[in-house]
């Protein structure tokens, strides 16, 4: 009879999802997975599944695929793109026990929140993604956020071809460039590979035959080749420290033309095209009198030839004070002329932008960042349990440890936000504004009416899609994140294919059956 109930009890333990024996440090949350409809709602006990000392929603995950999807993890999940043995646009939330907070927030699914006791996840997306083909170019990706191509340029392009079942894109062979319509003759290899020269001056777009493939193309290339007697390449380095040990700000060769349009190729030139090409908000905001990359300040500029040899140093190119002709294959650094003041920062969430900006009606978030710039650093420190404030009335909210917090914009009209943080005087912290539009009216509840979306204002020269966030229509409202947090790095691409023959899992099982048995005869 012992034995019976032994064999009974070891038959029930096996049956069990395959996390059921949960360690000391485990949570029981709720995850739900859905494209198009629910592919999983079920209770999971959550331990560390990735070894980082945390439990987060990227355990939670693992564990899910591990528990339900045919073969576990590996064959199903391989980073927020590719969920369920699917790539999608996925988005994900997760709202604790108790909250309250807006149901319809969701963020990014690579957020990874710290989860408690009765948490409820959600990974979401619309729909799997669809069979296409797309151009990946390095150099051209950079220079399109960069600056112009010099003419003759050598780029390698390879075309990709993304399957939704595959948990990893693949090389398209066979593939025929065109540029401006018009076939080059470039034909990928069996890579996906090719070599295009760029040897015409002006506007191109670079794109391939879409007519022999099976599947949707996307994403054409746009670029500017400049002629090589109207550019020079120089490489740009920007710091707001003396320190040699913090990294630069910028750090970068570019391609340097006529930004002034005086006739010639000055550190004018170079110093506003690296702002308005890598500056958060552009030349706009981040260059003025005694200011470079946002921070105030008397700065210097120092060139250096192709071996390191000072060809002259002297006041910075402030809003076109002076202007040195750049040489070949020259360096050329800014930096500050003494140590720059300390001073405290409320920012938008890139860290830099402080400009107004601007949502088409309430309901939008935005992440506001707060930081401390010592007076000999590169890089800002975040300020913690900052207390923000909106038109002066008290939030509730709090940045985090990494001076991040969600903020609320729903109230029609324009608003200002200021901060409380300890050890920081009152007036240290700059204000933020934003303006929220009127709500959407419908005229007919059963027939809404078109509405157009409003352009931002002038003063919000900053992308708004970059600013505020706001949760797609047509999602399941039944979970939210409680806080903000800086992305993090995305997961890991997994090379197995998502086809598992039922057969392996099934393997699998009998296989921990097998176990059970052997050791209850053992100890008999």
């Amino acid at each position: 009879m012992k034995k019976s109930v032994i064999l009974f009890s070891a038959l029930a333990a096996s049956m069990l999802p395959f996390n059921a024996f949960a360690a000391e440090d485990s949570v029981h949350v709720h995850v739900t997975i859905s494209r198009e409809k629910t592919l999983l709602d079920q209770e999971i006990v959550v331990t560390d599944e990735d070894g980082d000392g945390r439990l987060t929603s990227e355990d939670a995950i693992i564990t899910a695929h591990n528990c339900f999807y045919p073969g576990g993890a590996v064959f199903g999940y391989a980073g927020e793109n590719y969920i369920w043995g699917m790539q999608g646009g996925y988005l994900y939330q997760n709202i604790s026990k108790g909250e309250t907070e807006d149901p319809e927030f969701f963020c990014e699914a690579n957020e990874r929140r710290e989860l408690k006791d009765g948490d409820s996840l959600t990974w979401w997306a619309e729909a799997a993604c669809e069979e296409t083909y797309y151009i990946q170019s390095d150099y051209l990706y950079n220079k399109l956020y960069a600056d112009a191509i010099p003419q003759g340029t050598e780029i390698d392009v390879t075309v990709m071809h993304m399957i939704p079942t595959k948990p990893k894109d693949v090389p398209a062979a066979g593939v025929s460039l065109m540029l401006d319509g018009e076939k080059t003759g470039e034909i990928t290899d069996a890579d996906g590979k090719a070599t295009l020269k760029l040897d015409t001056p002006g506007d191109h777009i670079l794109s391939v035959d879409s007519a022999a493939l099976d599947g949707t193309f996307f994403c054409d290339l746009y670029f500017t080749v400049i002629p090589a007697d109207e550019q020079i390449q120089t490489h740009a380095v920007i710091r707001t420290s003396n320190n040699e040990e913090e990294r630069a700000c910028f750090d970068h060769t570019i391609t340097v033309t006529d930004w002034d349009a005086d006739g010639r190729l000055t550190t004018d030139d170079l110093l506003f095209q690296v702002h308005e090409k890598y500056f958060p908000g552009g030349d706009s905001i981040g260059i003025g009198q005694n200011m470079i990359w946002g921070r105030y300040g008397h700065f210097v500029c120092e060139m250096t030839d192709a071996s390191g040899k000072l060809l002259y140093s002297g006041a910075a190119a402030n809003k076109r004070a002076i202007a040195y002709e750049l040489e070949p294959g020259c360096t050329v650094t800014f930096r500050p002329e003494n140590k720059l003041e300390e001073t405290y920062q409320l920012t938008w969430g890139d860290g830099t932008s402080v400009q107004p900006i601007y949502a088409n009606e309430p309901g939008f978030r935005t992440t506001v960042f707060a930081v401390h710039w010592l007076p000999d650093s590169s890089v800002p420190q975040p300020i913690a349990n900052a207390e923000l404030l909106i038109d002066g009335e008290q939030t509730g909210i709090f940045t985090d440890e990494e001076g991040y917090a969600l903020i609320p914009m729903n109230e029609s009209g324009m608003h200002t936000i200021t901060a409380n943080a300890a050890g920081v005087e009152a007036d240290a912290l700059n204000a933020l504004t934003f303006e929220v539009g009127e709500p959407e009216i419908i005229a007919d509840a059963e027939e809404p009416a078109e509405t157009e979306m409003t352009a931002a204002p002038e003063t919000a020269e900053t992308n708004l899609e970059s600013r505020v966030t706001k949760q797609p229509a047509n999602a399941p409202a039944s979970q939210s994140r409680a806080a903000a947090r800086k992305d993090t790095a995305a997961a890991e691409d997994n090379t197995h294919s998502s086809e598992l023959p039922l057969f392996l899992s099934s393997l699998a099982f009998s296989g921990g059956l097998f176990a059970v048995f052997a050791a209850i005869r053992k100890r008999s």
